[in-house]
């Protein structure tokens, strides 16, 4: 007979894992990118710094501007995928796992910092991507009825 987690462990283990890694973690970095933009980027000095253009698409931008679109994107849009998730926590049943779509979801943006950290060497953004995704992967795996029956749709459309 093949051993199983209680469900209210399941439920309970992947409510957890999408209310940190897919809200709350999410805000925070978010509101850290902001600070550090308006504190620390947003600065005389840095401005002078990265002055100098990069060719992006044909079309030679300063630095300066491209650095400070990115960093501030990267800060909003991460407070956005934390109040979007959140709303979806909150809409939620206590009895109710989370949804699979915005497990997905998070799954794969954890994917995406893994990637970052192993191709531009930043560790804490590589270890901050393994454990996300393997921590997500179990909330997916711990809802097989959920996914078999999305996977059949999917199959059947």
């Amino acid at each position: 007979m093949k051993a199983r987690l209680p469900s209210a462990f399941r439920l309970k283990f992947s409510r957890t894992v999408f209310l940190v890694l897919g809200c709350r973690i999410p805000l925070i970095i978010g509101a850290m990118h902001l600070y550090v933009h308006f504190h620390s980027l947003v600065h005389p000095n840095i401005e002078i710094y990265l002055k100098n253009g990069a060719r992006v698409s044909s079309i030679t931008e300063p630095l300066w501007e491209t650095w400070g679109i990115l960093s501030f994107m990267m800060g909003w849009g991460s407070m956005v995928i934390g109040v979007l998730n959140s709303s979806i926590f909150i809409g939620l049943s206590k009895l109710h796992f989370p949804l699979i779509v915005p497990l997905v979801t998070m799954w794969g943006y954890y994917l995406g910092v893994l990637y970052m950290g192993w191709e531009y060497e930043q560790h804490f953004q590589f270890y901050g991507g393994l454990i996300s995704t393997i921590l997500l992967s179990m909330a997916l795996c711990f809802q097989p009825k959920s996914v078999c029956r999305l996977l059949q749709r999917h199959q059947n459309s």
